[in-house]
């Protein structure tokens, strides 16, 4: 099996690092960046899109405003593709699933309130539209707000 880790540095730099699994150890390949104006401080979330056999990650980018990128894996070797601005706003609490029966990744964030977007994978691009509006209060955990 495969396992995918994301991590920051002390700065804004965003790395993720593949991972191969045999029996009780992992054979890890190298960090590959993928954005330095991350904002790190905040918990980035990855989901495995399934119909295009490709990772979706979000998190905080340039001005915290939410990003969202499309990798590849190829063994231990991500490729990160060019990311894509969610929404053009402050957002924090980032999260992101994959929904089997429509094949689309859901990006759920915190805006002045909660809000999600529906993400479409085509090859290595995402694309993206308004979903919802919500006034749920339900903070993620390990949240800091």
């Amino acid at each position: 099996g495969k396992v995918v880790i994301l991590d920051g540095d002390a700065s804004t730099d965003l790395y993720a690092i593949a991972g191969t699994v045999s029996g009780t150890s992992i054979a890890f390949g190298s960090a590959v960046l993928v954005d330095t104006t991350a904002t790190v401080i905040y918990t980035p979330d990855i989901c495995y899109h399934a119909a295009a056999t490709a990772m979706v990650i979000v998190y905080q980018g340039a001005s915290n405003y939410p990003q969202g990128v499309v990798a590849t894996l190829v063994g231990t070797n991500i490729t990160i593709n060019v990311s894509a601005q969610i929404t053009a706003a402050v957002a924090t609490q980032l999260a992101c699933c994959y929904d089997s029966a429509l094949s689309k990744t859901v990006i759920s964030f915190h805006e002045s309130d909660g809000k999600a977007v529906v993400a479409s994978v085509t090859g290595t691009t995402m694309a993206r539209r308004r979903l919802a509006d919500s006034s749920c209060s339900k903070v993620p955990p390990n949240s800091t707000q």
